[in-house]
């Protein structure tokens, strides 16, 4: 049952990933979505619009940063922390990857303090951070916990720990709907660095209850 724990504070991670589809892009919409301007001699200006971004296009920044950064990861970030005698063990590597997505929120609450103060006037590219982060915090999270819930799973629990996985997701999906409707703050800064807090108290959770715990396969 050892490795059941291990997904006790994961539906807090999905619960803040899943934003990027949802409150990420209500964000992006109180921003700057103009792109292409040209240079014109005679004015000595930009002017005319070549390309007005959408706000839901803007989630396309998700898969984008995720398949850049797998690369990143796994030919240079992993293997210099094994060179550098860095230990990166499975669950400090979702530790790690949580770290990033509370930092995915902490940098998405600084932008809305700057989107509040001048709307429409940020450029919505600066969410390019909080997407960077995000992506580094699923790779480490979710790629390294697919793979952890797999390979710690005796041979006759492998479906059922899959299923706990996927149930994770789930729940997290469910504490946002029920976080929206309750209400609570009056602003998305607040919501921001709310979810930023939560993350971080369930990523201490997390590396408490699974201090101790004994891989029964040894992970790359």
């Amino acid at each position: 049952m050892g490795v059941f724990t291990v997904f006790l504070p994961l539906p807090i991670f999905w619960s803040l990933f899943d934003q990027h589809a949802t409150s990420w892009v209500i964000q992006a919409k109180k921003m700057n979505l103009a792109v292409g301007w040209t240079w014109h001699e005679d004015s000595k200006h930009y002017v005319d619009l070549m390309w007005q971004l959408e706000p839901d296009q803007i989630p396309i920044l998700n898969p984008l940063t995720l398949l850049s950064l797998i690369f990143v990861f796994d030919y240079f970030v992993y293997p210099s922390c094994k060179k550098c005698g860095i230990p990166l063990s499975p669950l400090a590597r979702m530790i790690c990857g949580m770290l990033f997505t509370c930092s995915a929120f902490v940098a998405s609450g600084v932008l809305e303090i700057f989107v509040e103060r001048n709307p429409g006037g940020v450029f919505v590219g600066w969410q390019i951070i909080q997407y960077t982060l995000l992506a580094c915090g699923e790779i480490m999270v979710s790629i390294t916990g697919l793979e952890f819930a797999y390979s710690q799973a005796p041979i006759s629990m492998k479906g059922l720990v899959m299923a706990a996985w996927l149930m994770t997701v789930a729940v997290g999906n469910f504490l946002v709907a029920v976080i929206a409707e309750l209400d609570f703050f009056d602003n998305d800064v607040a919501l921001y660095f709310f979810y930023a807090g939560l993350m971080m108290l369930f990523n201490v959770l997390f590396a408490l209850l699974n201090r101790n715990y004994e891989y029964r396969t040894q992970m790359a």
